[in-house]
């Protein structure tokens, strides 16, 4: 006979599994999905029958396949209880989607638990500031001049090969302290 706390239990974990908007998901421990939530559907585009019909790593690409089958293999087999992936994934209209999840074995070890996001919109952005950024650099050093970028506290954010020169500082040194440390005369 189940208790009233077991049933309410039961009711708050049904509801968290469909207010969630990350991805949810019960795993066998070969990486087939048993049971997925609806933002699996809306993220990647399959219905919840796809999902759950193969393996897992069939949705990943080729490239990221190796290191998402060791993982997942490693809950079961080596008895890890956690297992975090990073790896693109195919979606039904053809596109691709970053996905971080985490694989957690369950405690009687029989499947595993999957919290997955989608970081496609991070990892833009983040490919998009790290070329910038390389960009920034490479516009500095094609100055002859001493150069630096600084923050709106006055922190120096970059400086050129010149600018090593003129102050005698390495630049790992300059990143990050105080511009007037070494471009004012603090004494006037």
């Amino acid at each position: 006979v189940r208790s009233g706390h077991d049933a309410a239990l039961d009711r708050a974990n049904r509801a968290l599994w469909d207010l969630s908007p990350d991805m949810l998901a019960v795993a066998r421990l070969d990486g087939a999905f048993v049971a997925v939530d609806a933002a699996w559907s809306l993220v990647l585009g399959y219905s919840a029958d796809e999902l759950t019909s193969r393996p897992f790593c069939e949705f990943v690409v080729p490239a990221d396949r190796s290191s998402v089958d060791e993982a997942v293999v490693s809950l079961g087999i080596r008895g890890h209880g956690v297992a975090t992936l990073d790896c693109q994934v195919k979606c039904a209209d053809g596109g691709l989607r970053h996905l971080v999840l985490v694989w957690k074995l369950a405690d009687d070890g029989a499947e595993a638990y999957v919290l997955g996001r989608d970081v496609t919109d991070l990892k833009t952005v983040e490919r998009e500031r790290n070329r910038a950024a390389r960009y920034s650099r490479s516009l500095i050093e094609a100055s002859l001049d001493p150069l630096v970028t600084i923050s709106a506290l006055g922190i120096t954010a970059d400086g050129s090969a010149a600018t090593e020169e003129v102050t005698g500082v390495p630049r790992d040194t300059l990143i990050g302290s105080d511009f007037s440390s070494y471009f004012t005369e603090p004494d006037q």
